[in-house]
């Protein structure tokens, strides 16, 4: 539910949806770390789920998931891990 004080809007979620919401994000890293392990992008949709609710963000989650639907081939994260001694 989007509120609005003033000049300011900010968005307000009933407990239930915010406990669905939740459910269905931790299912949703579990089938991908399962089926697209590796891939770059999974990271991207992990800090996305980091980040406060809100529609833009809600959309950008969606968004990636569309894009592992559309193109599912593994993109493999090739962050070089440096080691410190």
């Amino acid at each position: 539910m989007k509120r609005e004080v003033g000049a300011f809007a900010y968005y307000v979620y009933e407990h239930s949806v915010k406990e669905g919401y939740i459910k269905w994000r931790e299912n949703t890293k579990r089938f991908l770390e399962i089926n697209f392990t590796g891939d770059r992008y999974i990271d991207d949709f992990n800090e996305t789920c980091d980040k406060k609710i809100t529609p833009n963000q809600q959309n950008k989650l969606l968004a990636i998931l569309e894009a592992f639907e559309k193109y599912p081939q593994v993109i493999k994260d090739n962050k070089v891990l440096t080691i410190v001694r």
